[in-house]
């Protein structure tokens, strides 16, 4: 990971939808060198997907709740998961 990665990453956080050939320009790259290091940074995992920024306000979702949860085994924990993943008005979950 250099400092042209990281450019990239930046990039990317702020202004997902940026196409390549911009983003090659942006870094100074050309196009193919740009693709290249794009696709090292999805193989390795380090750019995991691309992602809509949504307002859930407008969709009628606006409280957020932090809520600790505290189970007794693993067991239990990888059913709460289950549970969690599954569930709509779950937006995001931490472990």
């Amino acid at each position: 990971m250099d400092e042209l990665d990281l450019k990239i990453l930046e990039i990317l956080q702020k202004e997902g939808r940026t196409r390549r050939n911009d983003l090659a320009e942006r870094i100074n790259l050309s196009l193919p060198a740009a693709s290249e290091r794009l696709r090292k940074l999805e193989e390795s995992g380090t750019i995991r997907g691309y992602f809509a920024k949504v307002d859930h306000k407008k969709l009628g979702k606006d409280i957020t709740a932090f809520i600790t949860v505290t189970v007794d085994s693993s067991k239990h924990f990888s059913s709460f998961v289950e549970h969690a993943a599954n569930a709509d008005e779950i937006l995001e979950c931490h472990a």
